[in-house]
């Protein structure tokens, strides 16, 4: 995996209030999990890093689903399904593609 290197100091607010590192890793594997090719995981981990400065959890979520979706519909619209079985991700219904 290579990921652009611009994230040394950038800090991301959990949903909980605390501040962690941000983690790119983290964006690669949701996507991949999502079923996006490592290509695509990569590119759009790449393409958020890029928008960063620092924002909540759930705007990196928006931000890489939005980017997803732009490249890869199907793994989008399995990472939304996922967040409605399983997290019930209180903003799914609010994400603007």
């Amino acid at each position: 995996m290579r990921f652009l290197n611009k994230m040394n100091d950038i800090k991301v607010v959990k949903k909980d209030g605390s501040v962690v590192d941000f983690d790119p890793k983290k964006i690669f594997d949701a996507c991949k999990s999502a079923g996006a090719s490592k290509e695509i995981a990569e590119k759009v981990t790449n393409l958020v890093i890029e928008d960063l400065h620092k924002f909540k959890t759930k705007t990196i979520r928006e931000k890489t689903l939005k980017r997803l979706k732009e490249l890869d519909n199907d793994a989008a619209d399995n990472w939304i399904k996922y967040d409605i079985e399983h997290t019930k991700y209180e903003t799914h219904g609010n994400i603007k593609f």
